[in-house]
């Protein structure tokens, strides 16, 4: 019971951390390997602490919003606006949290940057989306058995082309609020339902 709390904290802290984080798959991979955890409740303790630290994340962006240049959020507060009333962009959001091919921790940051998204659906569309991909992990963690499963994981954190890509996301996240998004017309009427409180 010890080695499943011990990871689900450290899921948790890195599900926490805005950039350079080590993936969580990584973290049950190593669990499963060194300490024989059972698969099942360890894919459901990654699903749920990366969940609840990205969803913590987000909401940490939103909280920080008022302190950025009033530009930059209220592009991103349009974009949100754009994402969430029309129908068809909104579940294109939620199938580009559950698909995730990007680092999701600036997806997250961007979700919460751009007020009207709700939080708690695009955190359900990735918790859905990571069942999927921890279990592959877990599940087919016999090929990283019989090697230097440590060594692997710091070098695919620390890899020029993983540390490139976190820096093109990071970049691509100040691009977003530099482009002048237009705010839909529904957020501008007062008596209209917002989808992002719901």
């Amino acid at each position: 019971m010890e080695y499943y709390l011990i990871a689900a904290l450290a899921i948790l802290g890195a599900s926490l951390l805005p950039a350079f984080a080590p993936p969580a798959w990584s973290i049950l991979t190593y669990f499963v390997l060194s300490k024989n955890l059972a698969a099942v409740p360890l894919i459901l303790i990654g699903v749920l602490m990366a969940g609840l630290g990205r969803f913590a994340l987000a909401h940490a962006s939103r909280a920080l919003a008022p302190r950025l240049p009033a530009t930059y959020t209220k592009n991103l507060e349009n974009l949100g606006s754009q994402l969430e009333y029309h129908r068809e962009k909104r579940w294109a959001t939620y199938g580009l949290f559950f698909l995730s091919p990007l680092s999701s921790s600036q997806l997250f940051e961007a979700a919460g940057f751009a007020k009207y998204i709700n939080l708690t659906r695009v955190t359900i569309a990735f918790m859905c989306g990571r069942v999927i991909t921890y279990s592959a992990y877990v599940l087919g963690a016999d090929h990283y058995s019989g090697t230097d499963f440590e060594r692997t994981i710091i070098k695919s954190m620390a890899s020029p082309q993983a540390v490139i890509t976190q820096a093109i996301m990071i970049a691509g996240l100040v691009w977003l609020g530099r482009i002048t998004w237009r705010q839909h017309t529904m957020t501008q009427n007062p008596t209209a339902e917002d989808p992002s409180r719901a």
